[in-house]
């Protein structure tokens, strides 16, 4: 499976994940056959980019939470944000129950690593950002060893950091460019709103509320609204600071395509002891998989393969399944390995959405050539 953008896509590509928006509702479903007039709708409902099969494996991707559990708390957390300013009022209950329900998937899911990113529509970003956010924060609390009641603390602030956007526009942070200066000081207000707005709920911790308040402050002392640096910062919100990064980076924008995991891990590592606590990013980026599963990889010997699974103990040995050779020639049945009992073969580099279209291509072009008993085409 492969991530594409909206403008690599072409008729004929099956869709590899179902699209759904903040309601649960099914844009297309997968195993969709793309049509020019699918890819226009796509467009038009503002998505980036989308999830398409790789014609050489059908790989069951593990999945942290379960999406039915991700519809539940996504609906939930939209109807908070879009009520909120008029009633001033959270359904906490509601809220608690939502952090519940992913705590429990995820305790359910503890050998999985964090290897699938949301597609949405740019006025469903807020809401499967925020739910994100809280898994990753929840996957590194649980490797934390936090309790329970912790694990509640830093789920609900992390669902809430960005409550306080709920009094901006939505044609703010949505906004397909660069910010005016006053769009900026205004954004710039959310984390002192949120916490206003959470610290006056009776039934939220106020740790969590903190989480709203300090989710911008960095490591080093240059983060906003109060400066904070080091140790001061609570380390929830330290949690939360690096996830909400993360996730902004590998996830589609109005202005952008998500980053590659490879660039995202490279920019987090530069930003280590600078913007986030090194421990707690650290123990962040052992719960994401460096190679998600389903996606295509080339090997320091020329082959390419499908990533089949992940290991937590040892992520970047992964299990494999070599589909192409050296030589560009198909492998039929496939080559499956374990990367941690064969040291000697390396992933260099995951494939880009254009490498994948060319070696669609001459895939296609290779079955066709074994069909008429003609020689191979190669690919490098």
């Amino acid at each position: 499976m492969q991530r594409l953008s909206i403008e690599e896509l072409e008729p004929g590509m099956l869709v590899g994940r179902t699209i759904v928006n903040s309601e649960g509702k099914p844009l297309l479903v997968k195993n969709t056959a793309l049509t020019e007039h699918y890819i226009s709708r796509l467009k038009t409902l503002g998505l980036t980019s989308i999830y398409v099969k790789n014609d050489l494996s059908d790989v069951e991707i593990p999945e942290v939470v379960s999406s039915t559990v991700r519809i539940s708390v996504t609906k939930t957390l939209k109807n908070t944000f879009q009520n909120l300013p008029s009633k001033g009022q959270l359904d906490t209950r509601a809220l608690k129950k939502s952090v519940s329900l992913l705590a429990d998937d995820i305790m359910s899911n503890r050998d999985v690593l964090f290897g699938m990113y949301d597609v949405s529509t740019h006025s469903d970003i807020l809401f499967f950002h925020s739910v994100n956010v809280c898994i990753l924060a929840i996957m590194t609390g649980i490797s934390l060893g936090y309790n329970e009641l912790s694990l509640m603390e830093l789920g609900v602030g992390a669902l809430l950091h960005d409550i306080g956007m709920a009094f901006l526009k939505p044609d703010v942070f949505n906004k397909p460019g660069p910010l005016t200066p006053a769009d900026s000081e205004l954004v710039k207000k959310h984390p002192e709103n949120g916490f206003n707005v959470l610290r006056a709920q009776g039934e939220i911790p106020l740790r969590s509320s903190h989480v709203a308040f300090q989710h911008h402050e960095r490591w080093n002392g240059s983060g906003y609204p109060r400066g904070m640096r080091g140790n001061d910062i609570l380390e929830y919100a330290r949690i939360v600071a690096v996830a909400d990064v993360f996730e902004a980076l590998v996830s589609d924008r109005p202005y952008r395509e998500g980053y590659a995991i490879d660039d995202v891990f490279t920019i987090l590592r530069k930003l280590s002891d600078v913007y986030f606590d090194p421990y707690i990013l650290d123990i962040f980026m052992s719960n994401i998989a460096p190679y998600p599963v389903g996606g295509m990889v080339k090997l320091n010997n020329g082959q390419v393969a499908v990533v089949l699974s992940t290991n937590k103990a040892n992520p970047y040995r992964p299990q494999i399944a070599i589909v192409v050779d050296a030589d560009g020639s198909l492998l039929c049945p496939a080559l499956k390995i374990d990367l941690s009992q064969e040291r000697h073969i390396q992933i260099v580099k995951i494939l880009t959405g254009k490498e994948f279209k060319l070696f669609r291509l001459l895939l296609n072009n290779s079955v066709t050539e074994i069909r008429q008993n003609k020689p191979r085409t190669g690919w490098r």
